[in-house]
């Protein structure tokens, strides 16, 4: 995971929230101003650790709807006046998805979900974007356990080497790879449920996985010739290469994860290669 800045720290959630409820003729969504403000000004303070400790304001059922089109009609709908908005947050994300990696930014994703907590909707701090895999695989996934929740880009950090890859390579010349929770448990069962849950709202196996594959499959030409040109320490050497080159990156990313398994395992991907 990539840490983001929180974005338009130089704009009011109030200012936002206005702009984008004034311009429907009904007037409904616009009369939670207060609420979504001090909604907001709560976000910081609680989210994620805390997430029970947010406020949960009375909402009449027909005005949440009206609540949550501020964001679908008015905020990221093509030409809509808050479009600006959401275009200055998915540009936040530098081009490239916070979570997997790779994908590219085509959704904002709402931390706490809409449908749980639509006095959020346009709160950017709330908005994260990600790409249209991660999006859809998250859903609306939420919790009030901060350890049942994914990690936030925006407030978490992943300080310690957790993301694990395990290859096995058969006989057949085949092989088989699947990305884990490399995190010890027994040294604290609530990070490493983190983990867990992380991988699992996002399905970031999966999506690893698949990347993980073409890369090796791109990559196995090039190390059968170096293999038969220059022997095992050249493939062991230019695999660390890669190896401290991603981790330098980002520790905990997919290649990072493969190249560590692949160095760890140069013996059997050499034999494998033959």
């Amino acid at each position: 995971m990539k840490r983001l800045e929180i974005p338009l720290r130089d704009v009011e959630e109030r200012t936002i929230y206005q702009k984008c409820a004034d311009d429907f003729e009904d007037k409904t969504a616009l009369g939670y101003i207060d609420q979504v403000v001090a909604s907001a000004d709560e976000y910081e303070a609680f989210v994620p650790q805390n997430v029970a400790g947010l406020t949960v304001y009375t909402i009449n059922p027909g005005d949440k709807k009206k609540i949550k089109k501020v964001y679908t009609q008015k905020f990221a709908k093509k030409g809509s006046i808050g479009k600006d908005y959401y275009e200055a947050i998915m540009l936040n994300a530098n081009g490239r998805c916070p979570i997997c990696g790779d994908g590219k930014p085509k959704n904002l994703d709402h931390f706490l979900p809409k449908s749980k907590y639509p006095l959020l909707c346009v709160t950017p701090a709330n908005l994260v974007p990600v790409c249209r895999d991660c999006n859809i695989d998250k859903g609306d996934e939420f919790d009030t356990n901060y350890y049942l929740l994914p990690f936030n880009p925006y407030f978490d950090e992943m300080n310690e080497t957790w993301l694990e890859c395990n290859i096995c390579f058969k006989g057949d010349g085949t092989y088989e790879l699947n990305f884990g929770n490399g995190y010890d448990e027994n040294a604290d069962h609530n990070k490493w449920q983190k983990y867990e849950t992380h991988l699992r709202v996002f399905d970031l196996n999966a999506t690893f996985t698949a990347k993980a594959l073409e890369e090796v499959d791109n990559c196995k030409y090039q190390f059968q010739e170096l293999l038969k040109e220059c022997g095992l320490e050249a493939v062991k050497k230019d695999l660390t290469g890669r190896k401290n080159s991603y981790e330098h990156n980002d520790v905990n990313s997919w290649r990072s994860a493969l190249y560590r398994e692949l160095v760890r395992k140069v013996n059997d991907f050499c034999h494998w290669l033959e």
